[in-house]
């Protein structure tokens, strides 16, 4: 849920609120004395990022003059090239991809050679609307291409008001999942009903083709984000409000076989999301977390403060401190941070996260990386 106020241009919040969204600002970040955890920047204007551990290449969104784009670059940030700009103006279906038209959320096939992504679709806004940018994947569909930007095409055909979020390959590359908005229930809290999507993906010569498309919903109308495969395929995790009171978002795992849901975090009123493995070491994952920061339903989004965490082993470590202020009486800073998407480096010593940086007014992010001690 985090990310989606990460390429949000203009949001207003029951007249509470009104901010301008954009990117681009630099910022510095004084960690404690006591964290042995570096940090440094990667890109200033970046949403999601996939690091492909076969290639070694990253994927990630990132603006371009007013539109986000997929990239591909190496770690270094070195070859840099702009996968998707060439839809513009091409018709696929009954739609015609238009310039201000997003298209981003890469997610990296396991051998590194297709990423799937999303596309705004023709029942979008060309002023675009709040939920229709590609953080929050109201009237997105779902696409595939190669690596190398050729063989474009659009995997799913959504109604309007439908929703494609956070598309995952399983280890294995026989199935992916997604997650999707299929109603406006109020019941299901702020962004309405969502579900788990999976689907076997077929690799023909000239085409890829979904099959046996499936939904899972242990819990009807609530909200549901994807985040993953477990490594033998046999569970995807994701994180909603399934079990939680609308201010908060436990972390839950799902069993393909035997349908049972665990939920793993068990933090009714703390916020937590982002479930990903360490791809070294099965005892290890990634998860971001609100932990000792609150924040205020009424005013919205932006009063919530997260960080990035790993458990090691049923240890929890805190890797990041950005929210802290030891200058300030309450310890905090006059701006509330939070990381979003990000995934690990294919050797498990590193992280790649989006942090956003919200005040009054504007929302900035970027991607940093995160090494471990």
């Amino acid at each position: 849920m985090l990310v989606y106020l990460l390429q949000i241009k203009k949001l207003i919040v029951s007249g509470f609120a009104c901010f301008f969204l954009y990117v681009g600002m630099i910022f510095s970040q004084e960690m404690p004395e006591d964290t042995t955890y570096r940090i440094e920047i990667f890109s200033d204007k970046g949403g999601r990022v996939d690091w492909n551990a076969k290639t070694n290449k990253v994927a990630l969104d990132q603006e371009n003059n007013g539109r986000w784009d997929t990239y591909i670059c190496n770690p270094d940030k070195s070859e840099m090239i702009n996968l998707t700009e060439d839809l513009t103006g091409k018709t696929f279906g009954d739609q015609k991809v238009m310039e201000w038209q997003h298209r981003g959320q890469p997610a990296f096939h396991p051998e590194g050679n297709y990423i799937l992504f999303q596309v705004m679709n023709e029942h979008a806004s060309s002023k675009i609307k709040t939920p229709e940018l590609l953080s929050l994947g109201v009237n997105n569909d779902l696409w595939i291409m190669r690596s190398d930007g050729t063989g474009k095409q659009k995997l799913t055909n959504n109604p309007k008001g439908f929703s494609v979020l956070h598309p995952h390959f399983s280890h294995d590359g026989s199935t992916i999942m997604w997650a999707e908005k299929y109603a406006d229930n109020r019941r299901a809290g702020t962004f309405g009903a969502w579900r788990i999507k999976l689907a076997e993906i077929n690799f023909e010569k000239d085409s890829v083709r979904l099959e046996n498309i499936r939904c899972v919903e242990p819990v009807k109308n609530k909200w549901y984000e994807s985040h993953g495969f477990s490594k033998d395929d046999t569970k995807i995790y994701f994180s909603g409000n399934l079990t939680t009171d609308l201010k908060a978002n436990d972390i839950y795992s799902y069993d393909l076989q035997k349908k049972e849901l665990v939920n793993l975090t068990q933090s009714n009123s703390t916020w937590e999301e982002m479930y990903h493995l360490n791809p070294e070491d099965s005892g290890i994952y990634s998860f971001i977390s609100s932990r000792f920061f609150n924040w205020n339903n009424k005013f919205g989004w932006a009063t919530l403060r997260t960080e990035l965490y790993i458990n090691d082993e049923g240890k929890v470590k805190r890797l990041t401190f950005f929210n802290e202020d030891r200058s300030q009486e309450d310890g905090l800073t006059k701006k509330h941070y939070f990381i979003g998407d990000h995934c690990w480096s294919p050797d498990g010593k590193s992280l790649l996260a989006v942090l956003a940086e919200v005040s009054f007014g504007e929302t900035n992010s970027r991607i940093v990386r995160v090494f471990l001690e």
